[in-house]
């Protein structure tokens, strides 16, 4: 082993690496998350593989979306790959849900600072006016239309003023 050892990486080295904290790595040995690959007898120094700076990472990933680690521990003790599939597999559809929330949060807040900015443009009790493009708006009694005939007639008639209604709903007028 002291040949290989070279090649082992220490707890704090790990912990450099990846960003994790040594007590983490601690903690995550005790549930049976990550063992070390060697713990020198007479230190107790713990020693990890290259390979596992993978295992390490994939852990806190696991972690950023919410797996709790009873999860994680239980896919890993079972040595079942189905387990870790179906882990992976269910961390991934958590994670695109939390993404999509993220990103409608995010949207919300850019319509926030949008209307924000368009507050400061923009005096509190002052009247404003802008001007429209022409609108063509008909008003006819549902009544004199068959229903059959109704829409394709004022689309008609619109498509001869040169435009065509933006939003129609049927509406009954009370004559």
């Amino acid at each position: 082993m002291e040949d290989d050892k070279q090649d082992l990486l220490s707890i704090g080295e790990i912990s450099k690496i990846t960003g994790i904290g040594v007590q983490a790595l601690r903690y995550y040995e005790r549930k049976n998350i990550l063992k070390p690959t060697w713990v020198d007898p007479d230190s107790g120094y713990r020693y990890y593989s290259q390979s596992q700076i993978y295992s390490v990472l994939l852990i806190m990933s696991f972690g950023s979306v919410d797996v709790r680690l009873k999860e994680m521990a239980d896919a890993i003790e079972s040595d079942d790959m189905e387990s870790f599939r179906r882990l992976i597999e269910y961390t991934i559809e958590f994670a695109e849900k939390k993404a999509l929330f993220y990103k409608i949060a995010a949207d919300a807040y850019r319509t926030a600072l949008d209307k924000m900015k368009l507050a400061n443009l923009y005096e509190l009790g002052k009247i404003y006016s802008r001007e429209f493009d022409e609108k063509i708006l008909l008003i006819k009694p549902l009544a004199q239309f068959p229903e059959d005939k109704l829409w394709p007639e004022i689309f008609a008639k619109c498509s001869t003023k040169g435009s065509a209604p933006t939003l129609l709903r049927k509406m009954t007028l009370k004559t």
